[in-house]
C-alpha cells in the first residue's frame, strides 16, 4: 500500500484534490461503484444528492469535489484497515449519525468535516486508540 505521508494525486485514477483542475467523470464514477460494490447509479446518486439520472453525464463541480472525498476516504480507509476497508465504508454506524438513523461512513464523508472526522477515527484506531 502507497504511504498516506507521501502527496497522493490520485485513486483508483481519481483526482483527489478536485482544486487541481482534473476533472473527474462517468468512467471515474463506475470504476469507484464497482470496487465499493455498490452501483454507478447509487454512487451518482449520492455525489448529486439524489439524483441518479446523471450517471452517463459529466458531473457537477459539487459531485467531483464529492467523488474526491470519497476517494480520499476509500484510500485511508484501505491504507488503515487493508482487505476490511469496504466494509467499514458501507456499514452503517450509529456512532456518526445525530439521528436515531445510522448512517454509513462513506455517507458521512460527504457532511461538513466528516471527512475530517473519518480521518481522525481512521487514524485513532490505526494506534490502537478506541474511538
Amino acid at each position: 500500500m502507497e504511504d498516506m505521508n507521501q502527496e497522493r494525486r490520485t485513486y483508483l485514477g481519481i483526482p483527489l484534490n478536485p482544486e487541481s483542475g482534473d476533472r473527474a467523470g462517468p468512467p471515474d464514477v463506475a470504476r469507484l461503484a464497482t470496487h465499493l460494490g455498490i452501483s454507478p447509479g447509487e454512487l451518482t446518486a449520492m455525489l448529486e444528492g439524489g439524483d441518479d439520472s446523471a450517471a452517463n453525464q459529466d458531473l457537477s463541480d459539487q459531485a467531483t469535489a464529492r467523488l474526491s472525498r470519497i476517494a480520499q476516504l476509500a484510500a485511508l480507509a484501505e491504507e488503515f484497515l487493508g482487505e476490511t476497508a469496504v466494509t467499514w465504508l458501507l456499514t452503517p454506524r450509529a456512532s456518526l449519525s445525530t439521528s436515531a438513523t445510522a448512517i454509513t461512513p462513506l455517507a458521512f464523508s460527504l457532511e461538513d468535516g466528516g471527512l475530517d472526522h473519518l480521518r481522525t477515527h481512521l487514524l485513532q484506531l490505526r494506534h490502537g486508540i478506541s474511538p
